[in-house]
């Protein structure tokens, strides 16, 4: 854990951002009763929130986790109860590619982790884990934006006195674990990188996590948009954690591997049936 100089720096500047936000966010609807309301409702329930993470940045390293962990429960709740109110005019298109640039953004951040171990040594082993980092990284976009982006965004634009709560749901909510796996993909990149630094445990856990995240997420979105239970990814997540766990002793790159292995069989499975899924949608 981070010092607490170190902790409290990063509170104010996190605290700094979001008010700043929240301001920009006032100040733009401000003309709007309706939609300024909506903004004052949404700042009043993140107080709660950043208010648990100043006092992260207080206590000792041991309890820090936990409160922080406590904030961004609070900024969950705030966005669902705020998200029950009609008046944020959400755009749809502008809705969805801001998420998608989120997106983006995460996997290029794992990206620049496979490509820094790089940088002190092009040995064969840190190749091979290179380039299995990059297939994964490519089929974790092709399982997002290959066609699920498309029928979330369509959905969006066509809802109408529910497109406030289903921008929440199927984005703000859903979208969240999504990129937190995303980052604990990294994590196990980065496991898989220096395996000096890490044990095998902490990458199949790290690994497994963010597979989890990232392809649960992108069914628990689309059910929520459209009701299709994409029964296919569930399968095969459940699968990849079992052939994780068995391998939990293998090497770091086995483990990728085994990860990478669950993707293709979403990216083939969806070759096949993804026409018929998005006539049915």
């Amino acid at each position: 854990a981070a010092p607490t100089s170190e902790a409290l720096w990063f509170a104010l500047s996190y605290i700094g951002v979001r008010v700043l936000g929240l301001g920009l966010y006032y100040k733009v609807v401000f003309a709007n009763a309706e939609h300024r309301s909506a903004v004052v409702t949404f700042a009043g329930l993140s107080v709660a929130g950043l208010t648990a993470v100043f006092v992260g940045s207080l206590v000792d390293p041991s309890l820090r986790s936990w409160i922080w962990l406590g904030a961004i429960a609070f900024d969950i709740g705030a966005a669902r109860l705020a998200g029950d109110r009609r008046a944020w005019g959400v755009h749809a298109s502008h809705f969805a590619e801001r998420h998608g640039l989120i997106v983006i953004v995460a996997l290029g951040e794992s990206l620049i982790v496979a490509g820094s171990a790089l940088t002190s040594g092009a040995t064969l082993g840190l190749m091979t884990t290179g380039a299995v980092a990059l297939i994964i990284t490519c089929l974790l976009w092709w399982t997002y934006f290959g066609w699920v982006r498309e029928v979330l965004e369509e959905k969006l634009m066509q809802a109408d006195a529910d497109r406030t709560k289903l921008a929440r749901d199927a984005y703000t909510l859903w979208h969240f674990p999504l990129v937190s796996g995303i980052i604990a993909l990294a994590v196990g990149f980065e496991g898989a990188f220096h395996p000096e630094d890490f044990t095998t445990t902490e990458t199949t856990i790290a690994v497994g996590l963010g597979f989890t995240l990232f392809v649960v997420s992108t069914a628990g979105a689309l059910y929520r948009a459209v009701g299709c239970i994409l029964w296919n990814r569930l399968i095969v997540v459940m699968a990849t954690c079992v052939g994780l766990v068995l391998s939990a002793s293998s090497s770091h790159v086995q483990i990728l591997c085994i990860a990478g292995a669950g993707l293709v069989l979403i990216v083939a499975i969806e070759q096949v049936t993804v026409r018929r899924h998005l006539a049915r949608l």
